[in-house]
């Protein structure tokens, strides 16, 4: 089982593993905000963004085996004061070299628990209709809420149906 551990802060060392992990993903096909062009500075810019947005509002852990990030997932807090009870994921994410392994899995749950923990009582999240992290959420227990067509394109950059789930905490 991978070690998960939330992540403070992203120094170096663990922007240049995200950079290396979302590159990976992407290029097996996985549809999370990236075409399959992007450069990997395009990547590590994102990461740098990302670490700026840590804090109260945003997490993220990382799932380690052997000291590689192997997978990564993000919690966003929704900022307006009429809803802060609700939490967004984002960018669960697992390398293709580990997959079905159930690190997705341990991934989801500590960011559900640890939305518990921060008073969220209500999660919600995107992905590409029919893909397999649509079929992992329901797997997960998350309750489909709708459609939207052309959200979002593919890494070939494809317009796509997205699926959004949603869930109680």
């Amino acid at each position: 089982m991978a070690e998960i551990r939330k992540a403070e802060a992203l120094g170096a060392a663990e922007s240049a593993a995200l950079t290396r992990l979302l590159t990976e993903v992407v290029a097996d096909g996985s549809s999370i905000g990236f075409l399959a062009e992007t450069p990997a500075e395009a990547v590590a810019a994102f990461w740098q963004q990302t670490a700026q947005k840590l804090g109260p509002g945003h997490h993220i852990w990382l799932a380690e085996e052997q000291g590689e990030a192997v997978g990564s997932i993000q919690l966003a807090q929704a900022g307006m004061p009429n809803s802060r009870h609700r939490g967004e994921i984002l960018k669960l994410m697992v390398s293709p070299r580990f997959r079905r392994r159930g690190i997705a899995a341990q991934l989801l749950r500590e960011a559900v628990q640890f939305a518990g923990a921060r008073e969220l009582t209500l999660l919600v999240l995107d992905t590409e209709e029919g893909s397999s992290g649509s079929a992992f959420y329901e797997s997960q227990g998350w309750q489909r809420s709708g459609v939207i067509p052309d959200f979002a394109t593919d890494t070939a950059g494809r317009l796509i149906t997205t699926v959004v789930f949603w869930r109680r905490v």
